[in-house]
This record gives C-alpha cells, sequence and structure tokens, in this order.
C-alpha cells in the first residue's frame, strides 16, 4: 500500500547527522493560516525590491524623524552614505547632501524632543547634529566630554561613542573604552545663553550650575568590569552592552540621578558584535558573547533574555572568519516580525521571524555564476507608507502594486516586482528530507509540491507556465548546496549524486497548481529541493511523497 509524507515546510534547520535531515529555507518564510478552523500552513516567497532613491557609497545608517521642516511637516529621511548625511522629503524628487559625517563603520541616530528636535549621530570620533526642521539642515560636531586617564599628568582624550539614544528628556551615549556612558541635560538643545543662542554642549553643561563640567555627567555600567561597547533603548529601559556582560537602567525621574540600575538587572550575557544589536518596540535582538552566550543569538524584553538561536546555527557562527562584523536590523510586514543578522565577512544572512519562532536565510545570488552571498539590504525602516531598506545603490522599498504619490495626487499604478531593484533574479527555495524510522528501504513512486503563482492575471500578459528547478539525491549522498543559480544560467558543481529536473508551475492566478516529479527510486533517505527564480510571486502550499516500503528480505 502506498503511503504519504507531509511535512516539507518549516524554517532552516541544519544538522551533522547527515544529509537527509538537512532543512534549509532560502528568501522564503513561513506562515500560519487558519480559515473556517482549518489550518493551512505555506511558505511564502520573499518580495521583490525597487528602487526608490539612487545613492552611492556604503550605507551606514537610516533614521525616520517624527517631523519636517517648519515644525509639523511630514516626517524626513536621513541617511548616511559613505562620508555624507543625506535629508530626504518626500515631496521631493531627490536627496539634498547636508554634510559631512566622520569615521567608517556603521553610524546610530537619534532624534532629541521638545519644540525644535534635533537630529543627533553618534559615528565613533564624535557626535554630530543638525536642527531637523530647518528646510536645509547644517551639520556641526558637538563638544564630548574629556576622559583623564592616568590620573595627574596622564592622558587627557574625547570619549569615543558609538551609540546614542534619547528617552526621558535625556540623550545618552557611550564611551566604547570604558564602563561609563553619558547623559545630556534635560531638554538638550533647549536651552539658551546669554546671548540667546542654543546651548549645544549638550553632554558638558550643566544646568544646575550653570557651569562647563569638562568630563560631563556620566554613569557607571559597573555591575561586571566591562567596556560599555553599545547602547539600545526601548524608551522605557536602557540597555548597556559590553564584551562580558549586559545591564539595565530605569529612569529615576530625579535630575541629578536620572537613570538607576534596578537589583538582579544585570546579566553576564555580552555583545560579540556591537553592532548586531536592534530593537523593535520593547524587543532587543544581539549577538550573544562570554562564557554564557557566546555566538548565541538573543532576544529580550525588559529583563528576561530568551536565546532564539539553534545549536546548529551556533556552530555555523562559531566557524566563521569574523563573526564581529556583524550588522542586526529589524522590521514588520505583514504581520510578521523579523530581525535580520549579516555577517559580512562571511556573507551570510540569517532572518528570524518572532510571528513563528523560525529561522530562514536570505541570499543575493550571482546571475552569472550562481553563488549565493549576503543579502544585499539592511538598515530597516518604515518611509513613505513603505518598508525600505538600504543598499550599496541606495534607499529601496518592498516592490508592492501600489499607488504612486506625487504632490497629493495618484499619478499611476506601479507593477510589483519579484526581483531585486536592478533585475537580478530571487532564488526562492526550500530543501527538506524524507526518511523513515529504523533507515528502512523505502520507493518513492512520485513527490508532489502544491504551489502557488500570486501574479495575478490584471499584471502580466504572459500566458505561459512559469518553470520551477527540482534536484534530490538520496542514501546520503553529497548534496551540493554551494551553487544554486537561476533558470538558463546554472551552475552546480556537478556531482553524480545530485538530480537536477525542470519542472513547470501553475499560470498567473491559478493557484493550487500540483506539479509532480514521478519514479524517484529506492533508497533510505532523500534529500529535495525546489526553486523558482523567475519574476512571479512564487509559494509553496504543501508536499506529498508517496512511497512503498522496499523489504529486504529477512
Amino acid at each position: 500500500m502506498k503511503q504519504r509524507i507531509d511535512n516539507f515546510l518549516g524554517g532552516t534547520v541544519r544538522s551533522e547527522l547527515g544529509y537527509d535531515e538537512m532543512s534549509y529555507t532560502q528568501n522564503m518564510y513561513f506562515e500560519s493560516k487558519t480559515d473556517g478552523g482549518v489550518t493551512r500552513n505555506i511558505l511564502k516567497g520573499i518580495e521583490g525590491m525597487r528602487m526608490k532613491y539612487p545613492l552611492q557609497g556604503t550605507p551606514r545608517g537610516a533614521f525616520v524623524t517624527s517631523t519636517g521642516p517648519n515644525n509639523g511637516g511630514e516626517p524626513r529621511l536621513f541617511v548616511v552614505f559613505g562620508q555624507f548625511l543625506y535629508v530626504i522629503d518626500r515631496t521631493e524628487p531627490e536627496p539634498k547632501k547636508i554634510g559631512t559625517v566622520g569615521g567608517h563603520g556603521p553610524v546610530s541616530m537619534c532624534e532629541t524632543g521638545g519644540e525644535t528636535p534635533w537630529l543627533c549621530i553618534a559615528y565613533g570620533d564624535g557626535i554630530a547634529v543638525c536642527q531637523e526642521t530647518m528646510p536645509i539642515p547644517s551639520l556641526e560636531n558637538i563638544a564630548l566630554p574629556v576622559k583623564h586617564i592616568g590620573g595627574d599628568g596622564g592622558e587627557s582624550r574625547t570619549i569615543r561613542p558609538t551609540y546614542i539614544t534619547y528617552q526621558f528628556g535625556y540623550l545618552t551615549c557611550n564611551d566604547r573604552n570604558t564602563d561609563f556612558f553619558y547623559r545630556s541635560y534635560l531638554y538638550p538643545f533647549e536651552l539658551v545663553d546669554g546671548n540667546n543662542q542654543v546651548i549645544k554642549d549638550v553632554f558638558t553643561y550643566d544646568p544646575l550650575t550653570e557651569e562647563h563640567v569638562e568630563q560631563g555627567m556620566y554613569i557607571p555600567s559597573d555591575w561586571k568590569p566591562d567596556v560599555t561597547t553599545c547602547l539600545v533603548s526601548t524608551n522605557a529601559t536602557l540597555f548597556t552592552f559590553g564584551p562580558k556582560s549586559m545591564q539595565l537602567f530605569k529612569y529615576t525621574g530625579d535630575s541629578n540621578m536620572p537613570f538607576n540600575s534596578p537589583d538582579t538587572s544585570a546579566l553576564a550575557i555580552g555583545i560579540l558584535a556591537e553592532h548586531s544589536a536592534a530593537c523593535i518596540g520593547d524587543k532587543v535582538f544581539w549577538l550573544g558573547n562570554s562564557d554564557v552566550g557566546q555566538f548565541g543569538v538573543y532576544m529580550t524584553s525588559d529583563t528576561s533574555p530568551q536565546r532564539i538561536s539553534r545549536p546548529d546555527m551556533e556552530r555555523e557562527i562559531m566557524e566563521m572568519k569574523d563573526p564581529t562584523d556583524a550588522i542586526g536590523f529589524c522590521w514588520t510586514f505583514a504581520g510578521h516580525v523579523f530581525y535580520a543578522i549579516t555577517f559580512h565577512t562571511d556573507r551570510k544572512t540569517y532572518v528570524y521571524d518572532m510571528s513563528t519562532g523560525l529561522w530562514h536565510n536570505r541570499v543575493s545570488t550571482d546571475p552569472e555564476t550562481g553563488e549565493n552571498n549576503d543579502w544585499r539590504y539592511r538598515y530597516a525602516f518604515l518611509f513613505d507608507n513603505s518598508v525600505c531598506f538600504l543598499c550599496e545603490d541606495g534607499v529601496v522599498e518592498i516592490a508592492l502594486n501600489k499607488a504612486q504619490r506625487v504632490e497629493e495626487r495618484v499619478s499611476g499604478i506601479i507593477a510589483p516586482s519579484w526581483r531585486e531593484h536592478d533585475g537580478n533574479p530571487i532564488i526562492r527555495l526550500r530543501r527538506g528530507g524524507a526518511i523513515v524510522d529504523g533507515f528502512t528501504m523505502f520507493c518513492i513512486d512520485n513527490v508532489q509540491f502544491k504551489v502557488y503563482n500570486r501574479m495575478p492575471m490584471a499584471l502580466t500578459l504572459s500566458l505561459e507556465r512559469p518553470k520551477c528547478r527540482f534536484r534530490y539525491s538520496k542514501n546520503g549522498e553529497a548534496f551540493d548546496n554551494t551553487r544554486v543559480g537561476a533558470l538558463g544560467r546554472v551552475n552546480t558543481l556537478g556531482l553524480s549524486g545530485t538530480k537536477d529536473i525542470t519542472g513547470i508551475l501553475g499560470k498567473c492566478g491559478e493557484f493550487g497548481f500540483i506539479t509532480q516529479f514521478p519514479r524517484l527510486g529506492i533508497g533510505t533517505s532523500f534529500t529535495f529541493e525546489l526553486s523558482c527564480s523567475e519574476d512571479i510571486p512564487f509559494d509553496i502550499v504543501g508536499c506529498v511523497i508517496n512511497w512503498t516500503p522496499i523489504s529486504r528480505g529477512f
């Protein structure tokens, strides 16, 4: 009697026990839907990208303000590419370059409150600020506290802030070489001097004594000897991170000591990559370090960290050349809350879906060689009602079917795309295995995939069926998982263990199409892979494996 296996859908889970137990999801994410009491699982292909504002240079950070020009205007987008800061207004056709930002790595950005909000940028060697409501803001650096090292006759240097946050009326920044973080006076940039000029030395001016304090107003993160390499604020809680530990601070309401670390609000879980930290709502994510948290990815709200990475993922991170250059960022899309962590040196991107608790991989594939690299997009944010990212070519947005607004008028409909912003194909792929208890030998009569092509007929004139790619191996034979190119540009290692077949998908608007691959042979284990690189919204709804047990004759 034929039997069925139906457990193909899921996230990325690696195993060292054999290729047949490898579970890998690339550029797709898991979703569970309940309709009429029936729960349906689906692997949805990620959306394509569309260029929004072209820019050149290495993307270093982005921030969307709460207001705009002339107080009360629309929110503005500030981005740092290379050494330059740009401001982008939705109603303007092009970004405006407004100043130079020092350093070379990622920057940290925030805005102050009050009647005249200021944008603040920490870049490692200083803090640059500008009044964000000015039509063309003027960028300038502010004075920073001086740290004296070694007592009398010792070295003196300004602090080196890599992170800056704003909460409860105070700016806070770190000094990545000490365990201190520094606070501003209450409501920075709201005080003026005798000449009616804004006092911009917000970290060194004490309004209570009306004096400048060279060493600034600092608070030690002294639960454990460490340095403060990272600050993250949820606006309710301020997190300080170092290589060995993390500590939490709450607002006290006391102007002399506005932040205090309550009892038991510190943990011996540090941060390995200081720019892996990201925050969305009250959730904070980071790549762990220290004896307790080494190579683990953590999520926390308030004082309860949760290790969300799997051991197999942590082994991959452990074997990387340089996991300290990782960058983390968060965004929300269609009810899913995502945290992505990209390792630049090792060209890997992992994405955690907080809505399902599953991980998947995102890659950008070289269209000529078929080689997978890290996902090109980072620094996610919401701007102009679109989920946007930065990449090496500028600001991009998720390419949905939407009305294009120009000067508040609907000028037409922008068709969606399921490719990268420059036309490179996105390879959406799922790999999974089939095995029977006790490694019993079995014969696969056919494998059936139920797939969706969500492209509406109104958006295409094509009546052709798009193609997919099916590959499989059996009995633990090596599976070529290093190069999976687009259809027509396949570049494999030519391993004899991997069988490669071209299949067909449903036409536009043809939901629930079943594509099947018959007579895969006899074995004790199989690994399957289904992928699509065409410019369509490709989803996998289910997989059914029809098989027959084989007697070994004893």
